[in-house]
């Protein structure tokens, strides 16, 4: 080697073992990175095995340990996430929250901030801090759509809203659940016949319709001919989505009748025409495919087709049904094919027991096959559709003995298994065909056949409770959709419960009287809530009459009475609150005392005369019923009458009873003031204003502490000789 080259090739060596220096040290904590994220994972795994057999305290140490041991590796966030479901379960939602925002903020795995902000915003929920969980909750329908997440988030934000009593708001939000879809979802692309089509739009241009409420449409078109127009309404509160629905079912099409009649293979498409876009363009059609498909189902069924068995019984039918309603191919009568299957347990290897049980598993079974045949199963024949029903129907016999390939007949065992084989060709969740399959027993002798029957119960009382608590249940949906503003939902749940309570209103021997009785009851609370005071007055006379003792009576005139009252209707209310007053042992007779002086003290705004008895009224309340709770407020209400007539010392006199008896009312503010005014026209300047300096110093966040400040401030510059009188009474405005 020559001079120049030794020199050269010298050189070469330093510049490589130089480049070989500074990469050792990258390539080192690449290494050492990777080994660390593996030891994490394994402490995180060994976590979650302490954590799934129970104990929760070692696990929730490991956990902590990975975030103490571990600052820089990613993996730490999932055990923040870990910490933070933990806790929020146990209900220390502060501690989670932390755990949570900590996650939420270094994680950079989209599903872990998801969940981290979801669960921050469900605890906000559950310690009733609805501000902060609405900011929450939305940080994930606006960062997260798609997800599992986002639909629970808008959940949250409706219940949050309902507890508020923000029904609207409500709706908005219960009716976005369920319409956050991942893109890649085969439900996006596929529809099983029978179930409903729902249709968003989302589309920034339509934000001026939504805030005017008014609806956008689509049409949908199958590819058999059927078509039909679907209205899309506003929902959300950004404004810019429209939801809207049709029903789909297998049939022949009859275009423009609200529902979409197709067949198992059809294609739909949906149309939405985009008035403004993004480029010059205008009314841009935005089509939608989606295909028919169905997870299909099969079953070993009884001799009526209709209820799952779990054994078949020797020398009788194995009775078979698929139930796939995209192998409904057209008008014809179609037909699918199954394989059925004797099956003989064979004994277990030990070594595979023993193996299974150490992970906490149980060794699969194994069999043989003893006997198959394959079966065409013919659809069966929908009475308002024809052959257009997807479900699908056949049997086989089974016979006691030894198989015979040739004779198409099954035979078994007794306690060998039968199954039957369906390959599904087409389904939502794969775009490969699909085995399904069932199993049932061989059996020794005859079951019991099924029979059809109508739903009867032959126990009388039975039955008359069963129907009540049916009526029941209807009566509190229906008032629960009143509550969200949703009449006509109401108005129908109500009626499907005027039907079961009808039922039993009809009987006239029951042996349970009470039955019948609170029949009556629940009768009054439907009218009650459907709105119509006549008839739930009738049944309320007509309960009173039959059962004059009853413990629902007083109840039912009392809502009356309240019902009476707050349309106005002050006649009638305080002869239901009369009425009340003579039924023995209710709870309710302060109440109706006092709703009686209120309506005649409404009643002497139109009437002046009738203030005189809307005072002895209140005065009944004070004498009979000391230790109610209308009680202060009856007593406020006298003093304020004397008050407007000006016998000022009577006046004072019962607020300082008030005072002293009723330290805790709810309006001694009021009083406070009330009082203040009295002393003030009975020229006690420094009393006045002792009694507004009370009311702003023990009360600040009262209504009155405004006016009281400036009462107290003039009634001071009166007790120096500051105003005249007639000044004064100006000021005070009497």
């Amino acid at each position: 080697m020559s001079r120049a080259a030794a020199v050269w090739y010298r050189g070469l060596l330093l510049a490589l073992a130089v480049m070989l220096a500074s990469a050792l040290p990258a390539l080192a904590a690449g290494l050492g990175a990777g080994q660390e994220d593996k030891q994490v994972k394994d402490l995180l795994a060994q976590g979650d095995l302490r954590y799934s057999l129970g104990e929760k305290a070692e696990a929730v140490e490991i956990y902590k340990n990975v975030i103490d041991r571990y600052p820089m590796s990613p993996v730490r966030n999932s055990a923040r996430l870990r910490l933070g479901r933990h806790f929020f379960a146990k209900g220390d939602y502060d501690v989670a929250i932390d755990h949570l925002h900590k996650c939420a903020e270094t994680s950079k795995a989209d599903d872990e901030v998801a969940e981290a902000l979801y669960l921050i915003g469900a605890a906000y929920f559950e310690k009733k801090n609805y501000e902060k969980a609405f900011t929450e909750l939305r940080k994930v329908t606006s960062r997260f759509p798609g997800t599992d997440y986002c639909n629970r988030a808008y959940y949250r934000i409706g219940e949050a809203h309902f507890q508020l009593k923000d029904y609207t708001r409500a709706i908005e939000s219960f009716r976005m659940v369920g319409t956050s879809i991942p893109k890649d979802d085969p439900h996006m692309q596929k529809l099983a016949p029978g179930e409903r089509l729902f249709i968003k739009v989302d589309d920034d241009d339509l934000r001026v319709l939504a805030r005017q409420r008014k609806s956008i449409t689509v049409e949908v078109t199958a590819a058999t001919g059927d078509k039909e127009t679907v209205v899309l309404e506003p929902v959300g509160i950004q404004g810019r989505q429209f939801v809207g629905s049709v029903a789909t079912r297998l049939g022949k099409p009859k275009p423009g009748d609200g529902t979409l009649q197709v067949i198992g293979t059809d294609r739909l498409e949906v149309v939405y025409m985009d008035a403004h876009t993004g480029t010059p363009d205008r009314n841009v059609r935005r089509p939608h495919p989606i295909e028919m498909a169905h997870d299909g189902q099969v079953s070993f069924v009884d001799g009526i087709f209709l209820n799952k068995v779990q054994g078949v019984a020797l020398e009788r039918k194995a009775n078979i049904r698929v139930v796939d309603y995209d192998r409904d191919l057209g008008d014809a009568r179609d037909k699918v094919e199954v394989v059925v299957r004797v099956k003989r347990e064979l004994p277990r290897d030990e070594k595979e027991v023993a193996a299974a049980a150490l992970e906490g598993k149980e060794a699969p079974k194994k069999y043989e096959i003893r006997d198959e045949v394959k079966l065409t199963l013919l659809e069966v024949e929908d009475d308002e559709k024809g052959f257009h029903s997807g479900v699908f129907t056949g049997a086989v016999d089974v016979k006691e003995g030894v198989a015979d390939k040739a004779d198409g007949l099954l035979h078994a065992q007794q306690g060998e298994v039968l199954e039957v084989e369906y390959t599904d060709p087409r389904s939502i969740a794969s775009a490969k065909p699909i085995v399904v399959r069932d199993e049932a027993t061989v059996v020794r002798g005859m079951l019991n056949p099924m029979k059809a029957f109508d739903s009867q119960i032959r126990d009388k009382d039975l039955r008359l409770r069963t129907e009540l608590r049916v009526a029941g249940a209807l009566t509190e949906m229906g008032r629960i959709y009143k509550d969200l503003g949703l009449r006509k939902k109401a108005y129908e749940k109500l009626d499907e419960a005027l039907l079961e309570c009808g039922k039993v209103a009809r009987e006239q021997g029951a042996a349970d009287q009470k039955l019948l009785e609170e029949c009556q009851y629940l009768l009054w609370r439907i009218y009650f809530e459907k709105d119509d005071p006549q008839a739930a007055a009738n049944v309320c006379l007509n309960l009173l009459r039959r059962f004059p003792n009853s413990e629902y009576a007083d109840d039912a005139l009392m809502a009356m009475a309240e019902s009476a009252q707050k349309q106005k209707q002050y006649g009638q209310a305080i002869s239901l609150y009369r009425k009340l007053l003579t039924v023995p042992n209710t709870v309710f007779l302060p109440d109706a005392q006092f709703h009686i002086a209120e309506c005649y003290e409404q009643m002497g705004k139109e009437h002046p005369g009738n203030y005189e008895q809307a005072l002895k009224e209140y005065k009944a309340v004070m004498d009979k019923f000391p230790d109610s709770r209308f009680a202060p407020e009856a007593i406020v209400k006298i003093a304020n009458f004397y008050y407007e007539l000006k016998d000022y010392p009577r006046a004072v006199e019962i607020y300082e009873k008030t005072l002293r008896d009723y330290p805790d009312a709810k309006f001694v503010d009021l009083i406070l003031l009330n009082y203040g005014k009295c002393l003030f026209r009975m020229k006690d300047f420094s009393g006045a204003a002792a009694k507004f300096d009370n009311l702003v110093s023990h009360y600040p966040e009262s209504e009155h502490v405004e006016l009281a400040r400036k009462y107290s401030e003039y009634a001071r510059q009166r007790a120096a000789g500051g105003a005249t009188d007639a000044a004064a009474d100006a000021r005070e405005g009497g």
